[in-house]
């Protein structure tokens, strides 16, 4: 029994070592006349407002004999960075201070009407404001462009090809983009995740508020779960729903230092997309005294990828095992009878011969 339980063992251990060894390979493509490239996501935050906005928010909420100093409480809740000076120096001591972070936040932040005009891709123009969708960040509300983060789908399609030449956006500050593709080969998707060490879209079952896995969105439920387990609750700005609540109370943003606090207990272990793509490039801008344009646009087309390949597959494993089976022990399809004849019939036969003699 000891000698058959030993080759079950080692036959397991032997497949898991098959299973793991050398998963992935990766080769380069150069193949570049039929790629379809996404051109990137694109979003447009406000991070800080002029005072006259804030004021006019102010008044809007509190009335025109209010406090003056109330403005500052207003503006670092709307475009809160962490840190909350005016809650601790304005709100514990002479005003009462409001807790509906979110409507504070809406009503003092400009509409993407008012932020986005003048939009075209590739020299044609489009409506700005059908195309850059709100979507929810750690910094506050964003418009963005061609991502699969957003709850409406992206309306614009943005790849380019060999017939579309490289893509251009603009919106009413030049940044060129050169573009590194990553692809993966069809078997990829079926190796097990902690195999591959990589994540698909649609593989975002361990994501509570993102219906697509990408490493910013498992980066930021990271920091919203680390937020929830310090004081059960997360900031107004995160995407949150269920038991995770925006602060009530004026005084947690204070007493719990949110943004020191929440650092120390970063305990991210995302993984990368499987289907990635590297952009690098340089920056530059111009103003005038009313608005800034801004160009996206990428220098050329990738002339290279890297695409990711599976070395060992479930279909080879069988395939190494059945023939070193057969290479070294004659094995076959019928061996499988075999093995549950040696296994268990042989045994119970054994039995009864041993007990024959006994009756005569």
């Amino acid at each position: 029994m000891s000698f058959r339980l030993f080759w079950i063992v080692a036959c397991i251990i032997a497949t898991k070592f098959l299973v793991n060894y050398s998963l992935r390979t990766v080769v380069q493509e150069t193949s570049y006349l039929r790629w379809n490239t996404d051109f990137p996501s694109v979003s447009v935050c406000e991070t800080d407002a002029d005072l006259g906005g804030i004021e006019t928010t102010a008044e809007k909420l509190f009335g025109a004999d209010r406090n003056v100093d109330i403005d500052s409480y207003v503006r670092e809740i709307a475009f809160f960075d962490g840190e909350c000076p005016a809650c601790d120096e304005i709100c514990k001591n002479e005003v009462e201070c409001p807790g509906n972070f979110t409507a504070i936040s809406a009503l003092a932040r400009v509409s993407c009407e008012e932020l986005i005009t003048d939009c075209q891709w590739n020299e044609r123009i489009f409506d700005c404001c059908s195309n850059f969708l709100p979507l929810r960040t750690e910094i506050g509300p964003c418009f963005t462009i061609n991502s699969i983060q957003t709850i409406e789908k992206p309306k614009l399609n943005m790849i380019v090809n060999s017939l579309t030449g490289p893509g251009t956006l603009s919106f009413l500050a030049s940044r060129e983009i050169f573009v590194t593709e990553i692809d993966n080969d069809l078997s990829v998707r079926e190796a097990d995740v902690s195999g591959r060490k990589c994540r698909f879209p649609l593989e975002a079952s361990d994501l509570r508020e993102h219906d697509s896995y990408s490493y910013a969105a498992c980066v930021t439920e990271c920091r919203l779960l680390a937020q929830n387990r310090l004081c059960n609750c997360t900031h107004h700005f995160m995407r949150a729903s269920g038991e995770l609540m925006e602060f009530l109370v004026i005084v947690i943003i204070v007493e719990f230092q949110v943004k020191p606090a929440v650092e120390s207990v970063y305990r991210c272990t995302c993984m990368y997309p499987g289907s990635d793509r590297l952009f690098n490039g340089e920056f530059s801008a111009y103003d005038d005294d009313f608005h800034s344009k801004v160009f996206i646009q990428m220098q050329n087309l990738p002339s290279t990828r890297f695409k990711r390949y599976v070395s060992k597959t479930n279909i080879d494993l069988f395939v190494t095992i059945g023939g070193l089976l057969g290479l070294y022990l004659g094995a076959s399809l019928l061996s499988i009878v075999e093995i549950i004849y040696f296994l268990f019939v042989r045994k119970d036969s054994r039995a009864q011969e041993s007990v024959i003699p006994f009756l005569k």
